[in-house]
């Protein structure tokens, strides 16, 4: 394989992919922000439900993906070295880590039950 195409190619992923992120970064901020004030301002009769609750933890957890994941990604795209240090890198593949663990495990919740029926 020609070096020139890697080249060219890492040089395309370090454009493209940050405003991609930065885009998918807005739109979780404000999406899961309004999931959170909904439920929250929406009245502990009316919006304080079980399903309410699961819906705004999972809000939360993207948030908390969103701000403490995200950019740190978007900068392992953009640049050619981490500029973070290696205790930063741990923290943040440990943050990833514990994030798809609970997205699994939320979605085995519901299969379970389906199977149980």
């Amino acid at each position: 394989m020609d070096l020139d195409y890697l080249y060219h190619f890492e040089s395309i992923v370090r454009v493209v992919v940050p405003p991609i992120f930065s885009l998918i970064a807005v739109v979780g901020l404000v999406g899961n922000l309004l999931v959170v004030m909904v439920v929250v301002a929406g009245g502990r009769r009316l919006m304080h439900s079980t399903t309410n609750v699961l819906i705004t933890n999972l809000a939360v957890a993207d948030l908390l993906f969103i701000v403490f994941c995200v950019p740190f990604t978007a900068t392992g795209y953009a640049l050619p070295v981490w500029p973070f240090g290696n205790t930063w890198c741990k923290v943040g593949l440990l943050a990833i880590f514990i994030e798809r663990i609970g997205a699994v495990s939320v979605w085995r919740v519901p299969s379970r039950r389906l199977s149980q029926e």
